[in-house]
């Protein structure tokens, strides 16, 4: 299935070469001028299939963004959702981040949809609708015998480490900065590596 753009959404396989910078050029035009950012983060460190949005929040925060809630160690869950959902400023814009479930053509591709994100619906749960724009990745598939959560570490990686690269990429180019760093994944830190890989 190839890249697609419907109206305000669109799909992208982060295991393509320059899949960031794909994404960079699509997000741009999505992020309203002079609003503040929050980035929301939810999931937990404690299940694998759950710890994309943790992970990405983790990785903004090393590469200096501001205003992030859900990182490992400090996560953001169904728990915990509307406590920090109702300290973030009215005038913020919302970047939520979240795992999902869909069809395994989808498995590997990050989702952005301009709208709500509504967390848990991959597990039947009903929490609150958060943010302004939802980046989502699929990590798990819907089967008829219900969700196969048998997730490869090296794909979560890798799809934490491009959508975290995608958004510091494209604040940065919106701040007119001359030269937007370039993102490896080499520099990010190998502990994050050990969480998923033991």
């Amino acid at each position: 299935m190839q890249d697609m753009v419907v109206r305000k959404e669109f799909l992208i396989d982060c295991r393509k070469k320059n899949a960031c910078m794909k994404m960079c050029e699509k997000l741009k035009k999505l992020l309203p001028p002079e609003r503040e950012i929050t980035f929301l983060c939810i999931g937990t460190d404690r299940v694998l299939a759950d710890i994309y949005g943790p992970l990405v929040g983790s990785l903004l925060s090393d590469m200096g963004m501001k205003n992030i809630l859900g990182m490992i160690g400090q996560p953001v869950h169904a728990k915990n959702l509307s406590t920090y959902a109702a300290g973030i400023p009215r005038e913020h814009f919302v970047i939520a981040f979240d795992a999902m479930s869909g069809r395994e053509e989808n498995l590997g591709k990050i989702r952005i949809r301009r709208g709500r994100c509504y967390p848990g619906t991959g597990i039947k749960k009903k929490l609150l609708p958060v943010g302004d724009l939802t980046v989502s990745f699929n990590i798990a598939v819907e089967r008829e015998w219900g969700l196969d959560l048998n997730v490869d570490p090296e794909m979560i990686w890798r799809g934490a480490t491009v959508t975290a690269g995608m958004i510091v990429r494209t604040i940065r180019e919106l701040e007119n900065v001359k030269k937007p760093e370039k993102f490896g994944f080499r520099m990010f830190s190998r502990s994050y590596r050990q969480i998923l890989f033991g």
